[in-house]
């Protein structure tokens, strides 16, 4: 599904989660070695993040990245050593991300406990298309909402 068209098709759940939650609502795909920021609504209580729509996330360090990564085709691999640290809580080892993916895996949704920015919490679940997939496997779309 093409970017602009995966954002229309899912504007309204996300919009609809905002309403909810009153909280940041980010859409988000793996682009390369990050994030694509694809939709960002902001939330009334919410921190600032510095996340723009079309801005480049680190995958490794944030809900939204692990998420889409835990249900990706491909692993970080050999990528695993170029991994930069946002906070003094951000994972770099390989084996401490392999634990946190196989969690999201496992629980079906991400957490960012302060690994991308200081004192600021996400939550990310995966977003299933009505196509069927491999067994474990989603579609690489998701939303996040932040939590402070």
């Amino acid at each position: 599904m093409r970017t602009m068209h995966l954002r229309e098709h899912l504007l309204p759940h996300l919009l609809e989660l905002h309403r909810l939650t009153d909280e940041a609502v980010h859409l988000g795909v793996l682009r390369d070695q990050g994030v694509l920021c694809v939709e960002r609504l902001h939330g009334h209580r919410s921190a600032p993040l510095p996340v723009q729509v079309g801005g480049i996330l680190p995958v490794h360090a944030t809900a939204l990245g692990k998420v889409l990564l835990a249900f990706a085709d491909e692993a970080l691999g050999d990528r695993a050593d170029q991994l930069v640290r946002s906070t003094n809580r951000t994972i770099l080892a390989s084996r401490a991300l392999d634990g946190e993916l196989e969690d999201v895996r496992s629980l079906g949704f991400a957490v960012d406990r302060g690994e991308f920015r200081p004192n600021i919490g996400c939550l990310a679940a995966p977003v299933c298309g009505p196509v069927h997939h491999r067994a474990g496997r989603r579609p690489l779309t998701s939303f996040l909402s932040v939590v402070c």
